[in-house]
């Protein structure tokens, strides 16, 4: 809480401190994910809160020149700053609304958006994934972000050999359920965290030089 005093000891602004205040915040980059598909509400609140738990605080020392090629290096990092930055990152639902002020203040601006899918409860999974490219890109506020990756949990075998010939690892990215492999969920989020971080800094590279 922070308060203005004037003459006369008259307050004439008073602040109190809360999300919107938190200087930290304003450093963090907003992700949007959205539940894909016929994914229940309680699955898509533990993808939710893995990806905030394991992605919202990645260390830039997890990347290496084979995860930036082509960067210029506009950030480029002296004294060894680039092995103690980070980057924050805030995953919100779809209940997301917009802001008039968004435009204003480039924190509160999405630079990525994310789809997360229970695969056994959408047998089509390439259509869902089709669909949710489709939807991202014919929509004027996400087509413009940095970053779209779709996540399907509990991939079936079955599921994956029609996937074939999908930019699987890229875009589209297949993980074990959480609870009956989480070690092997965890290497799923670890490599979708770089890849992503190595996306945000090329794009907002090209933000600044641009």
């Amino acid at each position: 809480r922070m308060t203005f005093v004037g003459p006369q000891n008259h307050v004439v602004m008073e602040f109190v401190g809360g999300p919107l205040l938190c200087l930290e915040n304003h450093s963090r980059i907003k992700v949007v994910v959205f539940s894909v598909g016929s994914t229940s509400y309680s699955d898509f609140e533990a993808y939710l809160r893995l990806l905030s738990e394991h992605c919202g605080h990645v260390g830039l020392d997890e990347l290496d020149s084979a995860d930036l090629p082509g960067s210029s290096q506009a950030f480029s990092m002296q004294c060894g700053l680039w092995d103690r930055a980070d980057i924050r990152m805030t995953f919100v639902g779809p209940d997301h609304e917009p802001s008039p002020w968004d435009p204003l203040q480039a924190h509160r601006v999405p630079l990525a958006v994310l789809g997360v899918c229970h695969s056994p409860s959408n047998p089509e999974l390439m259509s869902v994934w089709e669909g949710f490219l489709q939807e991202v890109q014919s929509s004027a506020q996400w087509r413009a972000t940095l970053a779209v990756h779709f996540l399907a949990f509990d991939t079936p075998e079955s599921a994956r050999s029609t996937l074939k010939g999908a930019p699987v690892g890229v875009t589209l990215h297949l993980l074990p359920s959480p609870t009956s492999d989480y070690e092997g969920s965890m290497a799923g989020i670890r490599s979708l965290r770089r890849l992503l971080c190595a996306e945000l800094i090329r794009g907002i590279e090209q933000l600044v030089v641009s």
